[in-house]
């Protein structure tokens, strides 16, 4: 009973926090973001304590997270991977602007990093997503991963 109020508590720490971020970036309120964030942590950090000393339950909900672990890990890494894919690519949308401005030569090499960048972001995210794919696939009789070798 007393979890339940703690589960309570620490998730209104978290929409109050939510709430109070919220009103510091609409309301111009600006000092107040600070504890929206500390209520944010609080909250999280309690709802995590609270999950981790939990009595395991719903064996049912852990099989359907098992059965869709490959698709959520590729939703994990799509989400990581996409602001910095987003911010690289403005910056490489912004690039013709910055060159008018008299200052070609350090826009181009600012373009070129924002592009190498870029590539490299994309290219974690396509290794994730195999590695992801490789892991999830069941070991065949017989093969060097069932026997404890690393296949080459």
């Amino acid at each position: 009973m007393q979890r339940g109020r703690y589960r309570i508590a620490s998730a209104a720490a978290v929409l109050l926090g939510i709430a109070l971020i919220l009103l510091s970036e609409l309301g111009g309120v600006h000092e107040v973001r600070v504890f929206g964030a500390g209520l944010i942590s609080l909250g999280g950090i309690g709802l995590g304590i609270l999950a981790g000393l939990d009595q395991p339950r719903r064996v049912e909900w852990l099989s359907w997270l098992r059965d869709r672990r490959v698709a959520l890990g590729m939703i994990a890494a799509l989400v990581s991977v996409a602001p910095v894919v987003v911010a690289f690519a403005s910056a490489l949308v912004a690039l013709p602007a910055a060159m008018g401005e008299g200052r070609a030569g350090m826009a181009l090499l600012g373009g070129l990093i924002a592009l190498l960048m870029l590539i490299a972001s994309v290219g974690c995210f396509v290794l994730a997503v195999r590695a992801i794919r490789r892991a999830a696939r069941p070991v065949m009789p017989g093969s060097p991963a069932e026997a404890g070798e690393e296949a080459a």
